[in-house]
């Protein structure tokens, strides 16, 4: 009994000497909070995107949430900036609906210390560092090979953005158009209507699809580069009794595509997945927070992005491996 007393007074003391220590480990874990803000938080692809913040913050223990305008409207992801930056929050996420009027509020950030991470935002001066699935010059290149053997290289063709200020949609619009100037001569862009906006709008697509269809009989072709572009370009399309013989290319999503691929008005699309992007975006700005180097093989912890790479133009510009192609064969692999 003796010898189990002094058992019990060892284990005592040594608990007495753990638990503060332990204490101490727990109260100086860092725990950040991290807020995304997407285009268009009630979307398919916004929805999608908060998914991926979801799994990030259970897997990080972090506080990592979606904020985001109902609809992609510029003036409103902009108060929504304006609320976090008030708050505090330790850094923001965002994907710009107008690069232009977000550039200021990203600077406010900035200046409070906040970190600033970007995605679809190659070309925001003002952040820390933006994240993308893949190279985005060579994605409007993808998107003009796809436009090209759909078209046999020749023709007319116009391209389509969400708005003329989004910055990633006209960025891979004006680089798929350089890519055909270099690569398919034989190809015309369309001069009276070069660049088309859909408001990130199924219906608005549709509508001005068909009207351009109606308006250019010669016209053989579009690029599309808001994911509400082709379902809408699509519908017009069969419509109009052209599926097959009218080109689509462009970024889509499974299942607002997938009826279009299976009655071949829609050959393939290019795309990402935005889960990944919401993770890989809140996964950079807790690198930046814990104080690890950004640098050329850092590992975000998510297939597609374990060995991110600057662009060879920024080195702010960080890219993952995240491009895929889907088509009829593959579209039944995704559930967005």
């Amino acid at each position: 009994m003796k010898k189990l007393f002094c058992i019990f007074v060892k284990l005592v003391l040594v608990l007495a000497l753990i638990l503060p220590m332990i204490g101490d480990n727990v109260a100086s874990a860092e725990q950040y909070e991290i807020a995304v803000v997407a285009k268009n938080a009630e979307s398919q692809w916004g929805l999608r995107q908060e998914l991926g913040v979801r799994d990030y913050a259970r897997a990080s223990g972090n506080i990592a949430y979606q904020r985001g305008p109902s609809r992609v409207d510029a003036a409103a992801q902009l108060q929504i900036l304006e609320d976090l930056i008030a708050q505090r929050v330790d850094a923001i996420c965002v994907v710009p609906v107008d690069i232009d009027s977000v550039q200021p509020a990203l600077q406010r950030a900035m200046d409070a210390g906040i970190v600033v991470i970007v995605n679809e935002g190659t070309t925001v001066d003002v952040k820390d560092y933006s994240i993308d699935a893949f190279d985005q010059e060579m994605f409007g290149h993808f998107m003009m090979e796809s436009l090209a053997k759909q078209m046999g290289e020749t023709g007319f063709y116009t391209t389509m953005v969400g708005s003329l200020s989004n910055g990633s949609h006209n960025l891979w619009a004006d680089a798929a158009i350089a890519w055909q100037k270099e690569k398919y001569p034989n190809m015309q862009l369309l001069e009276s209507d070069s660049r088309v906006e859909s408001s990130d709008l199924t219906e608005i697509s549709y509508s001005k699809a068909k009207e351009l269809i109606m308006k250019y009989p010669d016209l053989k072709g579009i690029l599309g580069t808001s994911s509400a572009d082709l379902p809408g370009i699509a519908q017009a399309v069969e419509e109009l009794g052209l599926s097959g013989s009218f080109a689509i290319a462009g970024l889509g999503t499974p299942l607002k595509s997938s009826q279009f691929l299976a009655s071949g008005s829609l050959i393939e699309f290019c795309m990402w997945d935005p889960a990944g992007a919401g993770w890989a975006m809140c996964a950079l700005a807790e690198k930046m927070l814990s104080g690890v180097p950004i640098e050329a093989g850092l590992d975000l912890g998510l297939e597609g992005y374990h060995s991110i790479q600057p662009s060879a133009g920024n080195p702010k510009n960080f890219e993952g491996q995240g491009m895929v192609t889907v088509n009829k064969e593959t579209v039944g692999n995704y559930d967005f």
